[in-house]
C-alpha cells in the first residue's frame, strides 16, 4: 500500500511473489504501476484508490478474483499466505493509514478478515518516534497508544534516504497484530446490533431511510468522534504527492 512509483513492487515481483496487489491514489504514480502491471503477466493488481481507506471491500470480492486461492484463516496464527507491505507517507495521511490499519486489526476488519496478517511497513523517523514515544515525552499520542495495544512493532532496519523517492530517513518496521488486544474500547461495532436492517449490505446498496438509520445511531452514540474532517488532510495529501 502506498505503492509510490512502484520501486518496492518491482523488487517483490523480482523476488519471486505470486501476486501484488498495489494501493495508491497518488497522480503521478499511476502511469509507472500501469506499466508495471502491464508487464507483470497478471501478477499485479492496481487499486488507484485512497491508502487510508483501502479498497478492501473490492479486495475480498470474489467477483474481483484479486486474492484467488487465498482463504481466511484462524486467529491464533499468523497468516500463512498474505502479507501487507508498503510505504506510511510522512504527513497527516501516514499517521491515518496506521490508525487505520491498527484499529482494524482489533476490530477483525478490512483484510483482517482474512485473519491475523503481519505488516511490513517504512515510515520515516518522525513517525517512528511517535509509535514509540515513552509515557511522558512530548511525541506520545493516540497512534502510540492504539500501537502499543494493538500490535507487536518492531523495527528491523534503518535503510539510508538514498533508497526511497522520496528521500527522508526511514524505518523498516515489522507490525503483528496481537492474537488479543491489550485494550478494551467500546466501539462503533456496538452500533450494528442497533440497526434495523443486516449490517453486511454493502454501501451502494442501502437505501436513503438506511443511510438515515446508521446516521442517526451514530448521532446518538455517547462515545462517537468528535472530529470528521480527517479527509480534508487526505485530499490535500494527493494534490502535493
Amino acid at each position: 500500500m502506498a505503492s509510490g512509483p512502484g520501486q518496492l513492487t518491482r523488487s517483490m515481483l523480482l523476488a519471486g511473489a505470486k501476486k501484488v496487489l498495489t494501493v495508491e491514489n497518488g497522480l503521478s504514480f499511476q502511469s509507472s504501476l500501469k506499466s508495471l502491471v502491464a508487464g507483470s503477466e497478471g501478477r499485479i493488481h492496481h487499486f488507484a484508490t485512497n491508502p487510508a481507506t483501502g479498497p478492501y471491500e473490492d479486495i475480498l470480492d470474489p467477483k474481483s478474483k484479486a486474492l484467488p486461492g487465498v482463504e481466511a484463516q484462524p486467529w491464533d496464527k499468523v497468516h500463512s499466505d498474505v502479507v501487507l507491505v508498503g510505504s506510511l507517507p510522512n504527513s497527516n495521511l501516514g499517521e491515518r493509514v496506521l490508525l487505520e490499519l491498527l484499529t482494524s486489526s482489533m476490530d477483525k476488519m478490512g483484510i483482517f478478515q482474512l485473519g491475523r496478517v503481519e505488516m511490513f511497513m517504512f515510515c520515516s523517523k518522525d513517525s517512528y518516534q511517535r509509535i514509540t514515544a515513552k509515557p511522558g515525552t512530548s511525541t506520545r499520542s493516540r497512534t502510540t497508544i492504539l500501537a502499543e495495544a494493538a500490535a507487536d512493532i518492531t523495527s528491523l532496519l534503518r535503510p539510508g534516504a538514498q533508497h526511497f523517492y522520496l528521500p527522508y530517513d526511514h524505518q523498516l518496521l515489522h507490525i503483528v497484530p496481537f492474537e488479543k488486544p491489550k485494550l478494551e474500547r467500546p466501539g462503533a461495532d456496538i452500533l450494528l446490533g442497533r440497526l434495523s436492517f443486516d449490517h453486511n449490505i454493502k454501501v451502494k446498496y442501502m437505501s436513503l431511510e438506511q443511510l438515515n438509520e446508521v446516521a442517526l445511531k451514530f448521532d446518538q452514540w455517547p462515545l462517537r468522534p468528535t472530529v470528521l474532517h480527517d479527509d480534508m488532510f487526505m485530499q490535500e495529501d494527493r494534490r502535493k504527492r
